[in-house]
């Protein structure tokens, strides 16, 4: 029996199949039409000319996949975007830094500043003396004005494109229907009040369907950017190209996303604090979102969900060095034996990764009424909720909690929320430290908790706070800022010794 793919909503199909089976068919016959590899290149890998001629590379022997190309903005646009902001409130209007980058780029690239992205830059002089004259940047006029960072991207890579036999078309995100919630984003941290709406993946998929079932040019697209409900541009906090690109991925069921990168994947530790770092070759979405979220910055910490949903594989790659295997990030890995006692090549492979984060505050909280008093973690909570402080690691009793708060993520006004706690309860503020954590699976955990116990006790260190159960895959303890690199340091070495 054979079903044509216009039959698939047919009356009389649906009267003899019941609409899960139908979602089922359909779903099926999705997944043997021609699909689409999303391929992200991220600001640093797209610096200068020679870094744009490597992508170009990567995307042309990529062809065969159906690229669709999201981009973050070149280089440190961004920033040089939000330094002419702030010399806009000081009654300055400069944007030749921005211009001469971008000129400078594309004569590098032989080619011309195209006539949409001179129009550009004319609306950004504009913007920027409407702020001189107001002396004033609110939220929304400052994701605007970081907007123009990936839409002058697109223009100039996509010209560029063309000329290498690349049939390249410069998107803005929102023409797919990437659409979001009001609210802006933050251009110093991964945190965005706006949210992208559930809509925007059957919008993107309407969108792209027709170019995978016939794949006539290349969309180039602005990552990080979109629009919300009333039009505005809204952005998806610092790094967000990733969350675009997967959000994008997960829409048309992609073949997988790739993150490309000028590292060579995901490493078992920041190289700037273990320069013996190896790259990790396979992750589950599980750890790799653990480990984005407590400190490596390789990919957005919000990234993985969307794909994971329907299970769309993430590789990250080295934009520098195109043929090294980089890091995939798959639903399930080979499970490894359990690592008896001791330490040395027992542990080899346990141990995923370590990641940290730095200017860690703790916040001690404890009831200042008799034990068992109804409702204080409730009203502990209800603070925290008020002033929009997400929590990163939490111990708790009956009567006191100890936990950590990451002003990296969201700024935290600690000092009013200190005052509104001890309300309710007495309150101790600990701040520079340093939270660390070790990927490993759960069934693993026992052996390595021993070993780094054991580890931190000969180094005559004190553990701030330990976290283990709550994930699957990580243990996570604070210690001070000042030895954070000693002990990560000493715990690779172990967990991962040079051959």
């Amino acid at each position: 029996m054979s079903i044509a793919s216009g039959a698939m909503t047919s009356p009389s199909l649906a009267r003899v199949m019941s609409a899960e089976a139908l979602a089922m068919m359909e779903q099926a016959m999705e997944e043997q039409e021609p699909r689409l590899t999303i391929m992200k290149f991220g600001g640093s890998s797209i610096q200068d000319a020679e870094s744009i001629r490597r992508v170009t590379r990567i995307v042309l022997d990529g062809m065969r996949g159906n690229p669709v190309v999201v981009l973050s903005a070149m280089g440190k646009t961004t920033n040089m975007l939000l330094t002419a902001a702030d010399s806009a409130l000081k009654g300055v209007v400069d944007i030749a830094p921005i211009v001469d980058f971008t000129r400078g780029i594309a004569e590098g690239l032989g080619i011309e500043v195209p006539q949409t992205v001179e129009e550009l830059f004319q609306q950004l002089s504009k913007v920027l003396t409407g702020i001189s004259l107001l002396e004033d940047v609110t939220p929304r006029i400052q994701d605007f004005i970081v907007s123009f960072g990936e839409r002058i991207s697109v223009r100039v890579l996509s010209e560029f494109f063309k000329t290498q036999g690349i049939a390249a078309k410069a998107t803005d995100a929102w023409e797919l229907g990437m659409v979001t919630s009001r609210g802006a984003g933050s251009s110093g941290s991964a945190h965005s009040d706006a949210m992208v709406l559930a809509e925007s993946y059957q919008h993107i998929k309407a969108s792209l369907r027709p170019l995978a079932r016939s794949y006539d040019h290349t969309p180039v697209v602005t990552g990080y950017i979109a629009k919300d409900v009333d039009g505005k541009i809204t952005t998806l906090g610092r790094d967000g190209s990733d969350l675009s690109a997967s959000i994008i991925g997960a829409s048309v069921r992609a073949v997988e996303v790739q993150i490309w990168k000028d590292v060579c994947g995901v490493l078992t530790c920041d190289p700037r604090v273990v320069p013996t770092a190896v790259p990790v070759e396979l992750l589950t979405f599980e750890e790799a979102a653990e480990l984005t979220y407590f400190g490596s910055k390789v990919v957005h910490p919000h990234a993985l969900l969307p794909i994971q949903r329907v299970g769309v594989p993430m590789v990250v790659k080295s934009s520098i060095d195109p043929s090294a295997p980089g890091t995939r990030i798959a639903p399930t890995r080979p499970q490894i034996e359990r690592p008896t006692a001791g330490a040395g090549k027992k542990f080899i492979g346990v141990v995923t990764a370590i990641s940290m984060k730095r200017e860690i505050t703790m916040l001690d909280i404890s009831s200042t009424r008799m034990l068992g008093q109804h409702g204080f973690l409730a009203k502990t909570f209800s603070l925290f909720d008020k002033f929009g402080v997400s929590v990163d690691v939490i111990a708790t009793s009956e009567v006191s909690v100890s936990l950590t708060l990451d002003p990296h993520f969201k700024t935290v006004d600690i000092g009013s929320l200190t005052k509104a706690l001890e309300r309710i309860a007495n309150v101790v503020v600990s701040e520079d430290l340093g939270l660390i954590t070790l990927i490993v699976a759960k069934a693993h955990s026992t052996p390595v908790m021993r070993l780094v116990m054991d580890t931190l006790d000969d180094m005559g260190i004190d553990v701030k706070l330990l976290s283990h159960g709550a994930s699957k895959v990580n243990i996570s303890f604070l210690v001070d800022n000042a030895v954070v690199d000693d002990v990560i340091l000493r715990l690779h070495n172990i967990l991962f010794p040079a051959e």
